[in-house]
């Protein structure tokens, strides 16, 4: 678990691979502009019930992510402050050949493997690899952030479809 502000003081405390919760002070909190968010697995309120707090380490803990209840309204809505990068992936996304950007697409809209081999017309064990090569090369811990990271810059960085 973490405080946001060193977080996004040190934001290379999210790339060592461990699975980090992150105690944010609400809606206002400097931590929802930074690109540190799409880093972590569990995002906690300060104000939250100490059970919130047992609730995100045993989430996190089993593999899954954590947003505290009482964030989601307003994360969901889009009334967190700044709620994209300044900054967008350009040089990330520039690494991805042409037939990774088509997949990190599709991985971003929520098709499956299958779903996007038959969509593409290709081996379901093509699209494995060229999931694979676009989570490596965006940096991205799973799917999810994949399409975190696609919806959060693909107006600023024309990666969209």
């Amino acid at each position: 678990m973490v405080e946001a502000g060193v977080l996004n003081a040190e934001p290379s405390l999210a790339l060592r691979g461990t699975r980090l919760i992150v105690l944010v002070s609400g809606q206002s909190d400097a931590f929802w502009p930074s690109s540190a968010h799409t880093q972590v697995a569990g995002i906690i309120g300060r104000d939250d019930p100490d059970r919130g707090y047992v609730a995100a380490v045993r989430e996190v803990l089993s593999g899954r992510g954590w947003v505290s209840p009482e964030l989601v309204p307003a994360l969901l809505s889009g009334r967190m402050s700044h709620p994209r990068a300044t900054e967008p992936p350009v040089e990330e996304v520039g690494r991805l050949t042409d037939r990774e950007r088509g997949v990190a697409r599709l991985v971003a809209e929520g098709f499956s493997n299958s779903e996007i081999a038959e969509q593409l017309i290709i081996e379901r064990s093509t699209v494995k690899f060229h999931v694979s090569n676009v989570l490596r090369k965006l940096r991205c811990r799973d799917r999810s952030q994949v399409a975190a990271l696609w919806y959060s810059h693909a107006p600023s960085v024309g990666i969209a479809a």
